[in-house]
């Protein structure tokens, strides 16, 4: 007796959680859009805190600087 094979046909329900996803186009367009966001915030805030940090701060060139907070906008 010969074991007979039969093709379910499961419609999209076959198809993998994950192919689903992209497949869904707002998160298509988020996933195209982290890269550009991630560098914007890297290379927009590191220059923002970096400048608030020197504001406070009695750096130099060469030395760590030491806080002195509003120190720096004497008259």
């Amino acid at each position: 007796m010969a074991a007979r094979s039969e093709r379910i046909d499961r419609g999209r329900g076959g198809v993998h959680w994950l192919a689903r996803l992209f497949d869904y186009k707002p998160f298509l367009i988020v996933m195209c859009l982290l890269p550009a966001v991630g560098l914007l915030v890297v290379f927009l805030t590191y220059p923002l805190g970096l400048g608030i940090w020197l504001a406070f701060t009695d750096a130099r060139i060469g030395r760590d600087g030491e806080f002195v907070g509003l120190l720096n906008y004497e008259l």
